[in-house]
């Protein structure tokens, strides 16, 4: 992969292209996009936009690469790793391991086709629940809930 200059434009594009991933997975069911924009910060240059439908939000960030995606519904909020440690136990794509910001959109693009549905086209029933679960972690110190989404990640029961 060449790497091209940091810029906050470089990162729109990459966020831009990573889209054309994402589309015909979320466009037939009433998503659209939204590029909110691209700048340079304390971290350097990213961008930002979201897919968004009803009560329902997808955010995407590129900065190094497709970095931070969180799920909106009702109002709830989870990032993309608590949400599939709910509906997957561990078998998601992304992040995955790659500096290509592509290759990151196309894990993603595999996630929401395998376990997405419920949050793209679904009631949202299973997002919610993944959302109780997470909540239930909250209280947990670091450690703990580090080794307890580790052992949902493995698929144990509850001790």
């Amino acid at each position: 992969m060449s790497h091209q200059p940091l810029t906050p434009g470089n990162r729109e594009r990459q966020l831009l292209e990573g889209c054309k991933l994402l589309d015909p997975i979320l466009l037939p069911f009433g998503f659209a996009f939204e590029l909110v924009g691209a700048g340079a910060g304390s971290g350097g240059p990213a961008a930002h936009g979201f897919y968004a439908r009803d009560d329902r939000r997808l955010d995407l960030h590129v900065r190094w690469n497709l970095g931070l995606v969180s799920y909106t519904l009702d109002g709830l909020e989870l990032s993309h790793a608590d949400f599939m440690l709910g509906v997957a136990a561990g078998a998601n794509a992304y992040p995955g391991v790659s500096d290509d910001p592509q290759i990151a959109f196309a894990h993603l693009a595999s996630d929401l086709e395998r376990f997405g549905t419920d949050f793209i086209s679904g009631s949202g029933d299973e997002f919610r629940r993944c959302y109780r679960e997470v909540e239930g972690l909250s209280g947990m110190s670091g450690f703990k809930r580090m080794e307890e989404r580790a052992r949902r990640q493995r698929g144990e029961s509850q001790r």
